[in-house]
């Protein structure tokens, strides 16, 4: 039953929906199952009614043009109307026009609804077993026709007589908790009633509900007695018809029936949706008892008569097998020709049976791991603990896994599409599209072990030799300047400087004119630029000398230098770039272990340590001898916003290899997980880093870069991350 208000005015009918029952040449696997369409359209693109019924008609009869799983038909049905819709919006869009389809689609057989929501929908089931809103924004996406890719929310709920679902485009929030709540029977008619007036809003929505009796479905308009329980049509394509709801079939042509008295007219009309218990048989139990004394006389009979068939057979061929007393003369065929064919028919033999098992039995094990797939899907889409809908999610891939190594279908990636995109959403992983940015590869020499990055250059700190190079931004990519650009260690303004072990990049007010500075272990800063020489200025070394540098971080116009064998965090002062002053120790009495730290970052006074086992520490600066310097180790990683994504957060399950700040206006601590090639975005909080979200690279079928740890990342002013992976540097904009 619709419901439909616009403008304040009630609707009796609802463009967009359908009750479509099996047409006779339905699929297979699709004779058995009934279909509810309910479709919304949003946007500026004007859309006449007929079009409306013509999108939800193509939508239903793709459905049952579908074979396969129910799962699958769903999904080509929803796949059909998005690129109906998408198809739509390319022929708009130089106009600023769009339109976007919101669907529900509901599959009944054997007493369950099979529900795909797409979209901003919602659907409501209320029954004597309990109440459940099916609303998944994450899932079903913004709607369809704005992509190639749609999102899709599975669901099932088991339907008895009495049950009652609402869906709809939107819920009024007048409607709030009383839907779920409010679980007494009512008759459609009744609760259509209580609905409209609980609301003045526009309303787009549906009601169904189960009886008892023949399963199938009719459409009914508000405070009109039942209709025929007939099998609404599908509607063909060169025809659209007038309205969406069920148009009783022709007649055949032939003599006119005679006239029967009308039914009498019930007191109250009953008001149903589906019918979802099968007739009952009215066939006596002798009677089958019977038939199936007959069925097993004519098996025997049967078999008698082909098992004499095999024992003559058997008794003319097994003399052929023994030695005969013909001579050699008079044997049909010389033995030459008969080596030949003792070789070449076990051969035939051979190859036709691979041939069958690798286009049967292959077919077959597709077939049974997709199901399993399938199911593992409906499993998830149905469970309401993240964990255990991660972990059928999972299942979910690893049967396709099997399934994909017998044949990869257009099918599978569609279920796989769905089940990893359910699962990015769970684990709140974000998806970059990376491609290689420079124009060629690196020389195999080169390891970049750091990189820093500006608006159209990059920096590589080679560890190999311990220099920098720079790639600047052309028409076809990054090219590395090996002429222009020299920032490699040796005797420079009358000082030697070692092997550089970091730089940093972009640096504040330009010193120097330099684009990049790098810092040997000694503490000696060089200054690079495009198309000038390196220009050396020692740092002022601190009262118990140097050990090893082996990081520094630039925070404003303050440089911190971590001297991991000296125990040390050193902070500079700087004035216009050049750091000429007496250096500071950071820590007070507190200071935390130091000789395993690979990386450090800073934002103002706080200062991160990462150490080699994946933890992290954190230090807050005080100058302040009543509030010393403070430092918490290890500060753990939470992750409130994704609960399914709890077991995976241990700094031990991960390879924690870089760390650093994100670029302005953004705050987030970005860490970079090298073997699975996963950045996180890390909220500082007061006792622990929150977990925003995971930046990885799509999966494709053909990896963006080689599954190898990355070596070094960096981020742009204009948001870039820069990955350095095997020998090439691959970028993804976009970043948060």
């Amino acid at each position: 039953m619709p419901l439909h208000r616009t403008d304040g005015q009630e609707l009796p009918t609802l463009p967009g929906l359908l009750a479509l029952n099996p047409p006779r040449r339905a699929a297979r696997g699709r004779e058995r199952d009934h279909l509810v369409v309910f479709l919304a359209l949003t946007g500026n693109a004007p859309i006449s009614t007929g079009e409306y019924i013509h999108l939800a008609a193509q939508t239903g009869e793709a459905f049952y043009q579908a074979g396969g799983s129910l799962t699958s038909a769903l999904r080509a049905a929803a796949e059909t109307l998005n690129q109906a819709l998408l198809e739509r919006n390319m022929r708009t869009t130089g106009h600023g026009q769009y339109t976007i389809g919101h669907l529900v689609l509901g599959a009944l057989r054997d007493g369950r609804l099979f529900l795909l929501l797409s979209g901003q929908t919602h659907v409501f089931w209320v029954g004597r077993q309990g109440a459940r809103h099916i609303h998944d924004a994450a899932l079903s996406g913004k709607g369809l026709g704005m992509g190639p890719r749609a999102g899709l929310y599975y669901a099932q709920v088991e339907l008895l007589p009495g049950d009652w679902l609402l869906f709809a485009r939107q819920v009024p929030a007048s409607w709030g908790d009383s839907l779920l709540t409010d679980r007494r029977p009512v008759t459609l008619d009744s609760l259509y009633h209580r609905l409209m007036v609980m609301t003045e809003e526009d309303v787009r929505g549906a009601l169904l509900q189960a009886r008892a009796g023949e399963e199938t479905l009719s459409l009914l308009r508000p405070g009109r007695p039942t209709l025929s329980p007939e099998a609404t049509p599908l509607p063909s394509k060169e025809t659209v018809p007038p309205s969406a709801y069920a148009i009783p079939p022709q007649a055949e042509e032939g003599p006119p029936p005679e006239p029967s008295p009308p039914p009498p007219e019930p007191e109250t009309p009953t008001i149903s949706e589906m019918d979802i218990t099968p007739k009952e048989t009215s066939r006596s139990g002798k009677e089958r008892r019977r038939d199936l004394a007959r069925a097993l006389v004519g098996a025997l009979r049967t078999w008698r008569t082909w098992s004499g068939r095999l024992s003559q057979g058997v008794a003319r061929f097994l003399p052929r097998l023994l030695p005969s007393a013909e001579t050699e003369d008079s044997r049909p065929f010389p033995s030459s020709w008969m080596a030949v064919i003792a070789i070449v028919v076990p051969l035939v033999v051979v190859t036709l049976a691979s041939v069958v098992y690798f286009r049967y039995g292959h077919s077959a094990q597709y077939e049974k791991y997709f199901s399993l797939a399938e199911e593992a899907a409906l499993r998830a889409s149905a469970e309401s603990d993240p964990i255990r809908q991660r972990e059928a999610w999972e299942e979910a891939l690893g049967f396709l896994n099997e399934a994909e190594q017998y044949r990869r279908t257009s099918q599978s990636q569609a279920l796989r599409r769905q089940a990893q995109d359910a699962l990015d959403a769970l684990l709140g992983i974000a998806r970059l599209e990376f491609r290689p940015a420079l124009s060629g590869p690196l020389p195999s020499s080169v390891q970049v072990a750091h990189m820093a990055a500006t608006d159209n250059e990059l920096y590589l700190l080679d560890a190999t030799q311990g220099l920098i190079l720079r790639a600047a931004l052309t028409g076809r990519g990054y090219q590395v300047d090996l002429d222009a650009f020299q920032c490699a260690p040796g005797f420079h303004d009358g000082y030697q400087v070692g092997r550089l072990v970091d730089l940093v990049a972009p640096l504040p007010a330009a010193p120097l004119d330099a684009t990049v500075m790098g810092v040997d272990a000694l503490g000696n800063l060089l200054y690079c630029a495009p198309g000038q020489e390196p220009k050396a200025r020692p740092l002022v070394m601190p009262a118990i000398q140097w050990g090893r540098i082996t990081a520094i971080a630039l925070d404003g116009n303050t440089l911190y230098v971590l001297d991991t064998e000296a125990r040390a965090v050193w902070i500079y002062r700087g004035q216009e770039g050049l750091f000429e002053g007496t250096p500071i120790f950071f820590f007070s009495e507190q200071v935390p272990p130091l000789e395993d730290v690979v990386d450090i970052a800073v934002r103002e006074d706080d200062l991160y340590l990462l150490h080699a086992d994946g933890h992290l520490t954190r230090c807050t600066y005080s100058d302040l001898e009543e509030v010393p310097t403070r430092c918490q180790e290890p500060i753990p990683l939470t992750d409130p916003q994704h609960p399914a994504n709890q077991e995976d957060i241990s700094p031990t399950s991960a390879h924690f290899t870089r760390l650093m700040f994100n670029v302005p206006p953004d705050r987030a601590l970005l860490l970079l997980d090298a073997e699975k090639q996963s950045v996180y975005r890390l909220s500082p909080g007061q006792q622990a880093l929150e977990i925003r979200e995971q930046l990885r690279p799509f999966l494709e079928a053909e990896p963006p870069f080689p599954s190898e740890a990355i070596a070094a990342m960096a981020v742009s002013p204009n948001h870039t991350l820069f990955f350095a992976v095997g020998g090439q540097i691959y970028q993804a904009g976009g970043v948060p």
